[in-house]
């Protein structure tokens, strides 16, 4: 029986909404055991102890998965949306209980390198999708997204930790665990080398890449939403919580990650949802340098105008495993939150210093990202036509040989090598130019537009301590 939505109840009456976002890592051909899981999952969304008002998931590749999916949930889940992007997909779909009444696209100006066939990202086209609907009478943004690929594994040895300069100054960094209600900090812990930053500039190759589609992200959120949505935010965003791209999402575009804002946790446990030891799929070598996994899985909210929000739970409700089979559902974990919805009167936003040092805070170091990210883009250009300019020296190496007396077979195999030669020069060619020059454009983009709100941040952030002082020498 189809679940239509509801009648609007008591508009001074507390609704609840209750949200799933699972990567369901559904790459044909490579991603184990994938068509049982997608029966899993299915059986799951179906027959389970939740009823969920809205589900995000990731990693949907193939049309047939999601066809298989959509159809046999539309009995509790009716309404659909896939996004189509790139050459194989975006990968993300939503379902909901209630009618998604307009979607939206975005795909990302920087979205990782051809030529990194595994990693999938630039065939992928990912983005952020965007749909509304109105569900218990209140009117939603639903949002999800899945970023570019997660940090090289030289980076995972210290996955819960952060440096910032302030804590450097102190001589300390920062375990982030959130197991402290409304708090993150659990502990602090001497500066060792290894633990300088949670993530290095010169290691990761995606580092501008990922700052720009955190970014990106954040703005879009800022331009779609009206003031009487209530957004919802969730998806795969591959960085953990002490990550720039985090506290960019976080902070710059507003939203309430509903781990930290749950008022129950599990003891010992800082809500990983990838590489975790009890997955089929973890491998066993990453959990020697990083033995709990990565907190990249999210949902976030954010209050609207007419309705304040709460997070009642936050959780990982399913299994460890496939019941009565040997494999998870996913090689990553699914993430429940449920949040509480109450009507409040139109009252004006506030802001406070602490609010609005945050964001400057993103944005500064999203600035200095950027800067890092136009030499890396120099750097990748002066590198692809060095080597354009070898495979060209070959080439004509090639054409000085056919004037020696070679057997044929010498011929056809130089040939074929000279064939495989001019495609690698016309790729280098095109990397070394129109390439580069669109990733300059994508990374100098958010450079000016962040630029752009520094400037004004910084205006607002010297009028709102202005007006603290004025308050505390008036209440003197």
């Amino acid at each position: 029986m189809t679940v239509p939505e509801r009648a609007q109840k008591d508009s001074n009456m507390a609704v609840e909404v209750k949200v799933l976002t699972l990567n369901v890592w559904g790459i044909p051909g490579i991603s184990k055991d994938r068509e049982a899981r997608m029966e899993a999952i299915v059986q799951q969304l179906v027959t389970g102890n939740e009823e969920y008002d809205f589900v995000f998931l990731q990693e949907v590749w193939s049309k047939a998965d999601y066809t298989f999916i959509a159809s046999k949930v539309n009995k509790v889940l009716p309404y659909s949306h896939t996004f189509y992007s790139g050459c194989v997909g975006s990968g993300l779909c939503v379902l909901s209980r209630s009618p998604i009444t307009e979607v939206h696209y975005h795909r990302f100006a920087l979205n990782g390198y051809p030529h990194k066939l595994l990693h999938g990202d630039w065939w992928g086209g990912k983005g952020v999708a965007l749909c509304r609907t109105v569900r218990h009478g209140v009117p939603m943004l639903l949002a999800t997204t899945h970023s570019v690929s997660p940090l090289p594994p030289s980076l995972s040895l210290s996955p819960q930790f952060i440096s910032s300069p302030q804590h450097q100054r102190m001589g300390v960094c920062v375990r982030l665990c959130g197991s402290v209600p409304g708090k993150e900090v659990e502990e602090k812990i001497p500066i060792v080398n290894k633990f300088h930053a949670e993530y290095n500039p010169q290691e990761d190759e995606y580092v501008h890449h990922r700052l720009t589609q955190a970014f990106e992200t954040s703005e879009l959120i800022r331009f779609a939403k009206k003031t009487e949505e209530v957004l919802i935010c969730a998806g795969d965003f591959n960085c953990i919580p002490t990550d720039f791209a985090y506290r960019m999402v976080k902070f710059y575009a507003g939203l309430v990650d509903t781990y930290t804002d749950s008022p129950c946790k599990t003891p010992g446990s800082c809500g990983e949802t990838n590489q975790t030891p009890a997955n089929s799929y973890t491998n066993v070598k990453t959990l020697i340098t990083n033995p709990s996994g990565n907190r990249i899985d999210y949902i976030f909210y954010q209050a609207s105008s007419t309705h304040k929000v709460k997070t009642k739970l936050c959780d990982q409700p399913w299994p460890q495993r496939v019941p009565q089979r040997d494999f998870s559902f996913s090689d990553h974990e699914a993430v429940r939150a449920i949040i509480t919805i109450t009507p409040v009167k139109d009252e004006d936003a506030t802001e406070n210093i602490t609010e609005l040092q945050a964001q400057t805070d993103a944005l500064l170091e999203g600035a200095a990202v950027c800067e890092q990210g136009l030499k890396k883009v120099a750097c990748n250009r002066r590198l692809y036509l060095t080597l354009a300019g070898l495979v060209l020296g070959l080439e004509l190496a090639y054409l000085a040989v056919l004037s020696l007396d070679l057997s044929l077979g010498a011929l056809m195999g130089l040939s074929v090598l000279s064939m495989a030669g001019m495609l690698l020069l016309a790729y280098l060619l095109h990397m070394g130019t129109v390439f580069s020059h669109l990733e300059y454009s994508g990374v100098q983009a958010a450079r000016l537009a962040i630029k752009c709100h520094l400037e004004k941040l910084t205006e607002r952030n010297a009028q709102v301590e202005q007006e603290r002082k004025h308050s505390s020498s008036f209440i003197k």
